[in-house]
């Protein structure tokens, strides 16, 4: 008898505890308002992002919203994007952020982001001496419930329980 609760309860783990199958909450970690910042001279900008309860191997998504000063004459600037110092992409910025509004690009960072402090950073490595503007950057990134997998585990091992009660013999 005890055998059986053993493997039932086993399976009733193995069955809910698996990546697969697990529950997640979405999460968001949002910069602030950041189309007031220019950066010139195809610099370097850098957002440091905190992040809590990050399960590395859960889908995970950088979005960025950029384009161009609203000046004359203003050359397109190539910027490169890295999460942790790991390089996800690039985009021109080659819009107006203002007169034609921001362009938006969505980067796959699955893996790359961790719990506690993470780096953002984009660069236009001095290409040119055009200015650029990021005017948001947004992660997006599920993490485990874990306590759904706890409540339907223990639910079952409950059934199982009251299922044995109910064929113990009576003395």
């Amino acid at each position: 008898m005890k055998i059986k609760m053993v493997i039932v309860t086993l399976v009733l783990f193995a069955a809910f505890a698996s990546p697969a199958s697990a529950t997640t909450v979405p999460m968001t970690w949002k910069s602030e308002y950041l189309a007031r910042y220019v950066i010139y001279n195809a610099g370097t900008f850098e957002l440091l992002a905190t992040l809590l309860n990050v399960d590395d191997v859960l889908p995970a998504e950088l979005e960025v919203k950029y384009g161009l000063p609203n000046s004359p004459n203003v050359p397109n600037v190539p910027v490169d994007v890295f999460v942790n110092n790991v390089q996800v992409g690039n985009f021109t910025a080659d819009n107006e952020y203002f007169g034609s509004g921001p362009k938006h690009l969505f980067y796959d960072v699955t893996g790359l982001i961790h719990e506690g402090t993470n780096t953002i950073l984009f660069s236009g490595n001095s290409a040119n001496n055009g200015d650029y503007i990021v005017g948001k950057a947004v992660l997006n990134y599920s993490t485990p419930e874990p306590m759904t997998a706890l409540l339907l585990g223990l639910g079952a091992l409950g059934l199982v329980r009251k299922r044995q009660r109910r064929k113990a013999p009576v003395s």
